[in-house]
């Protein structure tokens, strides 16, 4: 909800620029807040990372990406209505590990997705 109230502060612009500033903003202080406890807590690690350039910058792109879609649907709708619709994911991330990595699925997992299918329709239909 801060996300959306800070890009809904700003003076003028499309939501899909304010959602980009304040995500430019919201990743600048995560990667400063990151770069600080690592440098005190772990510098080792900190190394690694510097020599896994390319495909961490790979990784960090996608997810700001996605990210960038998270922002700017938040910006234009309300955060609970974005975040219940964006557990289809969830249903997206079980279908892979069924079908892509022939994962076996439980009851309990297919009772899961399917209550989270029903929730997103029943969110999506005004029940």
């Amino acid at each position: 909800m801060a996300f959306r109230a800070a890009a809904l502060a700003l003076p003028e612009g499309s939501a899909p620029l304010r959602a980009a500033l304040t995500l430019v903003v919201a990743l600048t202080i995560q990667t400063v807040a990151m770069l600080a406890w690592m440098a005190a807590k772990d510098r080792a690690e900190l190394a690694r990372v510097a020599r896994a350039w390319a495909p961490g910058l790979l990784v960090g792109l996608a997810g700001a990406s996605a990210s960038a879609g998270w922002f700017t649907a938040m910006t234009l709708q309300k955060v609970a209505y974005v975040r219940a619709l964006g557990q289809i994911e969830l249903v997206f991330t079980f279908a892979t590990s069924v079908f892509w990595f022939r994962e076996k699925i439980s009851r309990l997992e297919l009772l899961g997705a399917s209550v989270i299918v029903l929730a997103i329709l029943a969110l999506i239909s005004g029940a």
